[in-house]
């Protein structure tokens, strides 16, 4: 027969014990979060919240590429021509502009921009509660 031995926590070390092991996970979480903007010439609407769990940045000595995720409270237009209107600003040139829906009925808005050898691709999708806008930045490294 075997014996189990349960653990009899008192009161105190129940609510102290998850509440230490959150705050431990917390401290080891990314820390800085997505950059506001990461690139100097690629500006982001100031309504564009940042979304820091799902970016990446990758640098080597070819290209610098990031993926940046940010959440809106504007519908898909409203997000997709504020970021339009920034990058033509800082002279990217609209190369497309695809709109489509999801197969749920969502509408989606992508747009490619491009300057020189570099490359901008926005998406943004609608979702239930927030627009979520992706640029997808490759950029080749100067030599």
């Amino acid at each position: 027969m075997i014996q189990y031995r349960v653990f009899m926590l008192d009161r105190r070390c129940q609510v102290l014990l998850p509440l230490s092991l959150a705050l431990a996970l917390t401290a080891c979480a990314g820390r800085g979060g997505i950059p506001r903007e990461p690139f100097p010439d690629v500006p982001v609407p100031a309504s564009f919240i940042p979304y820091s769990d799902q970016w990446v940045r990758i640098r080597s000595a070819q290209a610098d590429v990031a993926r940046l995720i940010y959440m809106s409270e504007l519908d898909v237009e409203g997000a997709a021509a504020a970021a339009r209107d920034l990058l033509l600003a800082k002279d990217w040139a609209l190369l497309l502009t695809n709109r489509t829906k999801t197969p749920d009925g969502y509408k989606v808005t992508i747009m490619d921009f491009g300057k020189e050898a570099d490359t901008i691709r926005l998406t943004a999708r609608e979702g239930v509660n927030a627009t979520h806008v992706e640029l997808s930045v490759a950029r080749m490294t100067r030599r």
